[in-house]
């Protein structure tokens, strides 16, 4: 695997993310393997990539100072339109949605989050055990089981277990989150899912769920239980529509030989 440079989210932690991680879960299918540090055996040298996660924040621009910030993927947090400054010194090859792509300021760009790959990375994973499952939010603490589910898990996982996480993501007959990323695996699988939203608790930006509803081309709500889940599946979840991801995968901003079978 030839190493490649990149950021995301806690990156240098032993407790990740669920979703930011994916940046080391899907690089090896283009034949790459994340790297933290500058090296000089990196394919990218002086840039950083940034391909998963919400990183497009008001001073994004000023993170890794010298290099080129590179773009494939990635989603800002809330509409806000970003100033000349900030995208001197990026190259954006994709976005992760439409709303991501109008606070750029950008033309026509592949748009779509990495994470829906993973059907094609990963193949033969859906298995429907009849579970439903529970995954917060990564600020969040660890919700009783109080909404009719099976399990609740938290995004905030050791790296040594995030594919446990995955696994029971993808095998779980129905899904309740407001981790973001748990929710676009599901939808990528044919796991339907909804947004949960506990009493008390605030969505956490909710500009990048904003930007994956559009994506998906349905209207948002927040649920609180899993039978209220279920309605809003069948009644507006199930409608959304997965673009056809040949431009995201042909924009992948290095040299590779198309998107590979991981296993």
């Amino acid at each position: 695997m030839i190493p490649l440079q990149g950021d995301y989210w806690r990156s240098t932690e032993q407790v990740v993310n669920f979703g930011d991680y994916l940046t080391e879960v899907i690089l090896p299918a283009f034949g790459y393997r994340f790297v933290r540090a500058p090296r000089g055996d990196c394919a990218n040298p002086g840039e950083c990539l940034y391909a998963v996660g919400s990183m497009l924040d008001a001073d994004w621009f000023q993170r890794n100072a010298g290099a080129e910030l590179v773009v494939w993927g990635c989603g800002a947090w809330g509409d806000r339109r970003f100033d000349g400054r900030s995208l001197a010194r990026a190259r954006v090859a994709a976005v992760r949605g439409p709303l991501t792509a109008a606070a750029l300021g950008l033309g026509p760009v592949p748009i779509g989050d990495p994470a829906l790959l993973l059907p094609q990375i990963y193949p033969g994973r859906r298995v429907n055990r009849g579970k439903a499952l529970h995954v917060c939010h990564f600020h969040d603490p660890l919700a009783s089981n109080d909404v009719g589910v099976d399990h609740v898990a938290t995004a905030a996982v050791d790296r040594r277990r995030w594919w446990e996480l995955f696994e029971a993501i993808v095998q779980a007959d129905f899904l309740l989150t407001n981790a973001m990323h748990a929710a676009i695996i599901a939808h990528a699988y044919g796991v339907p899912w909804a947004l949960s939203l506990t009493p008390g608790r605030r969505l956490n930006k909710p500009g990048k769920w904003a930007d994956w509803a559009a994506y998906l081309g349905i209207a948002l709500k927040s649920c609180s239980c899993i039978a209220e889940g279920r309605a809003w599946w069948e009644s507006q979840g199930r409608l959304g529509t997965l673009k056809d991801l040949t431009p995201l995968i042909a924009a992948f901003p290095y040299a590779n030989g198309g998107l590979r079978t991981v296993g």
